[in-house]
């Protein structure tokens, strides 16, 4: 990993107007990557599942539309 896209630029500040894509991260190759997302990506999952779980249950508790 190389690091942050604005940590490896080096001009002046005025030319820094990418916005969030100066926070993306460099990386050697695709399987790099791959690697530091899924774990991510997987946890990402795992929550959204369990929001949707709660909303769920909130929504049809005992069996009736609230």
């Amino acid at each position: 990993m190389f690091g942050p896209t604005i940590e490896l630029l080096d001009c002046e500040d005025k030319f820094f107007t990418a916005g969030n894509s100066l926070f993306h991260v460099v990386v050697e190759t695709d399987e790099i990557s791959t690697r530091i997302i899924s774990p991510a990506f997987q946890q990402k999952i795992k929550e959204l599942i369990q929001v949707l779980d709660e909303s769920i249950e909130r929504t049809f508790k005992g069996g009736i539309i609230l």
